[in-house]
């Protein structure tokens, strides 16, 4: 497993944006630019050069493992086959993609700025709120939790918000659904909290 990420330097660029999108096939182009957010149309197209760098790193068959081939789950989750795992994630001013060929994998990321905690007790178990309540920096440890979940539901294909409060990832160790997995959680730069799942 091998992890990218990129920083999201041409967010208010609309002439760079149109330039790189025009170099992606026709269909993703659509998908693209239906988003009404420059920001999140830049955010797509870097996941999506993060992809071919991995492909181009991880050796994969260009003629099966090119933007042409890529498809996506009723939930809109990207993917080639059963073969080779990758999950992307996206926030303000950075984007993550994580691929491997020998594990299932998820990942998310979130930028650490203010929130109303309180509003997402519902999203918690008892412990994992407990946990939040107690730690010296509640928003941390509430955006350690937060991407830990969101990673794990990527990973096994759950659509966002769905079960979250199930999804118990306080520790780095877990089964879920009758499989193992690992966790690990990293603060990027200072400025971001990243959470990586794959099996075990």
């Amino acid at each position: 497993m091998k992890k990218y990420h990129k920083y999201n330097l041409n967010q208010n660029d609309e002439e760079i944006t149109a330039f790189q999108l025009a170099k992606l096939p026709i269909y993703l182009q659509k998908k693209i630019d239906s988003y009404s957010s420059l920001n999140k149309k830049q955010q797509r197209i870097d996941g999506l050069s993060l992809l071919e760098k991995a492909i181009i790193d991880f050796e994969l068959d260009p003629l099966i493992y090119n933007l042409n081939q890529l498809k996506y789950t009723e939930k809109g989750k990207p993917f080639f086959d059963d073969k080779v795992s990758f999950s992307l994630g996206y926030t303000d001013g950075c984007t993550v993609l994580v691929l491997s060929k020998e594990s299932k994998v998820g990942v998310d990321i979130e930028k650490i700025k203010p929130i109303v905690i309180k509003d997402y007790k519902d999203y918690f178990s008892a412990k994992e709120w407990e946990a939040i309540l107690n730690a010296a920096d509640q928003e941390l440890q509430f955006y350690r939790l937060w991407t830990r979940k969101e990673a794990l539901a990527k990973a096994i294909g759950l659509g966002m918000f769905m079960g979250f409060e199930e999804l118990a990832v306080l520790k780095n160790n877990l089964i879920f659904l009758g499989q193992k997995w690992v966790i690990e959680t990293e603060v990027l730069d200072g400025d971001y909290v990243l959470s990586v799942v794959k099996t075990i």
